[in-house]
Parts: C-alpha cells; sequence; structure tokens
C-alpha cells in the first residue's frame, strides 16, 4: 500500500470514530492536516501501541479532530489546533523502550520530546508549541496559556480514557463535541 492510500484510510477510520462535523469540516480538517501526515517519521507512529487498544498515530489524530472542532464551533483559532493537537505526541519512544529508566516518568517529558521532534520537522505557531508542551498539564505544572491548549488536553483526557477502555472498537460510543 502506498503512502497516499495508508493516509487515506486513516482518515477514514478516523472519521468512523468521531461522529461530529459536516463533509466540509472533515474535508477542512484533511487539509489543515495533511502535510504533517505526508512524513514519513510521524506515520511510524501508526506503529506504537498507545492507551492499550490503538496506535500513538490515531490517537493523535482522534485528540486533533475533536478539538478542532470544537474550536471551529467557539471560532477559536482551530487552525492551530489542529495541527498542535496532531503532533502533541510525536516521540518515538514506544511503550517497551528500555532505554528509558523510568518509564513511569514519560508522562513527565514527553511532552518536551515531542516539541522537539515537531520543531525537527515543521515550523510551529506559539498556539501550536502551547497545545504540545501544555497538553499532559497539571502532571507538567505550567498550565497552558491558550484556550486551545486548554481544549487539546480536555480532548486528550477523553480519548485518552475511552481509548484505555475500549476493548472492542465496536463498542466505543461516539463523542460529539
Amino acid at each position: 500500500m502506498d503512502k497516499n492510500q495508508y493516509i487515506s484510510e486513516l482518515y477514514n477510520e478516523l472519521f468512523e470514530d468521531v461522529k461530529c462535523g459536516g463533509l466540509a469540516d472533515k474535508y477542512e480538517f484533511m487539509t489543515l492536516t495533511y502535510d504533517l501526515l505526508e512524513n514519513e517519521e510521524f506515520l511510524a507512529l501508526g506503529n506504537i501501541k498507545h492507551h492499550l487498544h490503538t496506535s500513538r498515530l490515531m490517537h493523535s489524530l482522534h485528540v486533533a479532530y475533536n478539538s478542532y472542532y470544537t474550536c471551529k464551533k467557539r471560532d477559536w483559532d482551530y487552525k492551530s489546533v489542529a495541527r498542535g493537537a496532531l503532533l502533541h505526541d510525536f516521540f518515538n519512544v514506544g511503550n517497551k523502550n528500555k532505554n528509558i529508566p523510568y518509564r513511569c516518568l514519560l508522562g513527565f517529558c514527553h511532552p518536551k520530546m515531542a516539541m522537539n521532534k515537531s520543531l525537527e520537522h515543521f515550523e510551529l505557531n506559539y498556539i501550536e508549541k502551547n497545545c504540545i508542551l501544555r497538553h499532559m498539564f497539571p502532571m507538567t505544572i505550567i498550565p497552558p496559556k491558550y484556550k486551545e491548549a486548554w481544549m487539546v488536553i480536555l480532548w486528550d483526557k477523553i480519548w485518552g480514557t475511552r481509548e484505555c477502555f475500549a476493548f472492542n472498537r465496536k463498542f466505543i460510543v461516539p463523542v460529539v463535541a
């Protein structure tokens, strides 16, 4: 399967899971985020298991789309939140990586790892950076500066919880923003 076909399947799976937004919203979200998904290193997140029952890439797509849609409905900076939320877990460490001596501390340090990895590959504005760096608040102590970053925190917690307890994807209850 080529990369474009894989990206198309990711979007299809995402839009099956989230039941909010119309065709125009979904198209706009794809337009805003497609360049991030074209990055090979970012796409590799699809191979890392996350929250027990999904991949880190799918988790990031869930958080990004719901953050985008909610911010758009509130007339906030939905373009920045879509990109910042998609990059919020962009780091290479897998769940069983033995190179991190205290894996339980990953919750504290992975936002900075994601920020550094994101900056290696993409130009980011202040809101996008804030979404990435502060998405683990209160674990990261410093609260977000922008309301859009607060939305990423909210959707990250919602999707993380759903993904941890969704033993069978068919039983996932749709989230409507």
